[in-house]
């Protein structure tokens, strides 16, 4: 007979893992330089430890991060232009 609250707490603990793991390893690239999520914002840490601001290019995309570091979504103003 199969336990149901076993299997839950199996999956569960997988779950917590797998979270644990992808959040580490954004932490562990952003220390040497690139993304990192705050709360529920994202920055772009430089090699020096400091917070990316305005136009950044990342790959082949383009992304603009306001005066405090935080990526902005949305309809936002940037050198008196509205941008998506």
């Amino acid at each position: 007979m199969i336990n149901k609250k076993k299997i839950s707490a199996v999956f569960f603990s997988i779950f917590m893992i797998i979270c644990t793991l992808q959040f580490s390893q954004v932490e562990v690239k952003a220390a040497n330089g690139g993304w990192k999520l705050s709360g529920s914002k994202w920055n772009y840490i430089k090699s020096d430890g400091g917070k990316h601001t305005g136009w950044l290019q990342s790959g082949s995309k383009w992304y603009y991060l306001g005066s405090n570091g935080d990526m902005q979504t949305g309809w936002a103003s940037a050198g008196g232009k509205w941008y998506y």
